[in-house]
């Protein structure tokens, strides 16, 4: 039954989660760390890649396949706060590779971050592909340290 007020789908709600978790991040000063800035240093960054794949290590099937990694705590001199990081997954091979946080070619900031994987199809929904607590960033259980090295990482989810 829809409401007076319209109808949100589900891929819409998670849109609108993540924006809300990045405005929320922008302003508290968090996700607007500037070289000079009052809100100190650029945080220390990494190089990441790796892989995404079901736990068997089988291919996750979907059209367009993200992954974010939202900072937990913050890295650097007292005051700084990391932006999330986000990246697409190659749907053909399971891999990915942070390339961009703050500019190109930065990687990822370090640190411990909540992982967040959204699986669509190639309306923009989620496909199914996997449980959907990985998609909700409040909820989802994936968590990972960013060492400041290059970092090789593997996430294995369930199939649904």
């Amino acid at each position: 039954m829809a409401s007076p007020h319209g109808s949100i789908r589900l891929p819409q709600i998670l849109v609108l989660a993540l924006a809300l978790v990045c405005g929320s991040l922008l302003a508290h000063g968090i996700a607007d760390s500037k070289e000079d800035g009052a809100q100190g240093p650029k945080p220390k960054m990494a190089p990441v890649s790796g892989k995404l794949t079901y736990d068997d290590e089988t291919p996750i099937p979907g059209a367009r396949i993200q992954i974010v990694f939202i900072p937990l705590e913050p890295e650097g001199k007292a005051g700084n706060r990391d932006k999330p990081s986000l990246t697409d997954v190659d749907p053909d091979k399971g891999t990915f590779e942070f390339t961009s946080t703050y500019e190109e070619g930065d990687g990822a900031t370090v640190g411990m971050h909540r992982v967040m994987i959204t699986v669509l199809d190639a309306d923009g929904n989620l496909n199914g592909a996997i449980p959907e607590v990985f998609a909700n960033p409040q909820l989802t259980p994936l968590k990972i340290r960013i060492e400041p090295r290059k970092n090789w990482i593997h996430f294995q989810v369930p199939k649904p």
